[in-house]
């Protein structure tokens, strides 16, 4: 037999899809017809498509894990024998937990679904307050809309304004806070209803009309706007009382108007023009000029029924001048010094 020498062969690092590999063809009987070739592309495509436990392409050491086709447009990878993932024409699915480890995952489809009712943010190794804070979501826009936690006032924190369309619901004693000092609070202890105004300006309440009513509908105050006269009516039970006008109040009733009632040392210590009250020490009404108290016109009195006599002040202490176009009658005074009493011209003053 003549020698023929063997020339070693050179790596091929990057088969090209019509380079050839030597085959044994164990289906043909002939051994003639057994020695045949195959491309690297026939042979990747003719690779068995295995099953769940037992995939077509697996690892000899642990042969439950690989890749098989599991159905028509259905590639799958299988560890310890189970799918964990499933690639089709229209999605991968993945089954058990899903680990990204990076510095940003970006996610670019149109609709994101969790069927989990609960989704963990700043989930650390060992969370608090410090490694949440600033935690939240950001939605990107012309300006970014955010919703954060913010450690240093304990609050979620929205950078926009929150249109609700249901209920509020807030426990008893948590507030309502309005203000960058928390000036207005709004609260229900449980038992009362409370709004606070701690500020140093007012509590404005707004509106066309303004109506204060009791838990049974009935009106007790109602504040009418410009259009309707600028009115502001007390009522009881939804019926008016008093109503404020251009040029006053105006008694709605059909009843009667009580004023103070009280003894001439229970006079007021500092009164103003315009006062009115019931005198009962001399039973009469009497009113404040401005410089005295003085009776309001009610005729005579007397016992009982009878109407006979006028009563008057037996002393004048104080300066008096008669009413443009009136008379006056008086008994006797006695007048102190420094009073004078002024009788207008055309007036009479009857001194009996």
């Amino acid at each position: 037999m003549a020698n023929r020498k063997i020339t070693a062969m050179t790596a091929l690092t990057a088969p090209a899809e019509g380079d050839v590999l030597p085959i044994v063809d164990v289906s043909e009987a002939a051994a003639a017809d057994k020695n045949k070739k195959i491309t690297v592309q026939e042979l990747f495509k003719g690779a068995p498509s295995g099953t769940e436990s037992a995939p077509g392409i697996a690892f000899e050491s642990d042969d439950g894990n690989g890749i098989y086709l599991a159905g028509t447009d259905n590639v799958a990878i299988s560890t310890g024998g189970s799918q964990r993932i499933s690639v089709t024409n229209t999605g991968t699915t993945i089954t058990g937990d899903l680990t990204v480890s990076g510095t940003t995952t970006t996610i670019e489809s149109t609709t994101v679904t969790v069927d989990d009712k609960n989704i963990e943010l700043g989930s650390v190794a060992t969370p608090t307050d410090t490694t949440a804070d600033g935690g939240g979501i950001t939605l990107k826009g012309a300006s970014d809309k955010t919703i954060n936690w913010v450690q240093s006032t304990g609050y979620w924190t929205f950078n926009t304004g929150i249109e609700v369309g249901g209920h509020v619901q807030v426990d008893d004693n948590n507030k309502i806070r309005v203000g960058t000092g928390q000036d207005l609070n709004i609260y229900h202890d449980g038992s009362n209803s409370y709004i606070e105004d701690s500020g140093s300006g007012s509590l404005f309440i707004r509106g066309s009309d303004l109506v204060l009513e009791d838990a049974g509908g009935n009106d007790y105050i109602t504040c009418s706007d410009g259009g309707a006269g600028g009115t502001v009516t007390i009522k009881h039970l939804g019926t008016a009382k008093l109503t404020t006008s251009a040029d006053g109040l105006i008694s709605n009733g059909t009843g009667s108007l009580t004023i103070p009632v009280g003894t001439t040392a229970e006079r007021p210590s500092s009164p103003a023009q315009g006062m009115i009250r019931r005198n009962t020490t001399d039973s009469a009404f009497e009113g404040y000029t401005g410089n005295a108290w003085a009776p309001l016109g009610g005729g005579a009195t007397g016992g009982g029924s009878d109407a006979w006599v006028v009563e008057t002040d037996q002393t004048v202490t104080t300066s008096y001048e008669l009413g443009s176009g009136k008379h006056g009658t008086t008994v006797s005074p006695t007048i102190n010094s420094g009073a004078t009493i002024t009788v207008p011209s055309g007036a009479i003053l009857v001194i009996l």
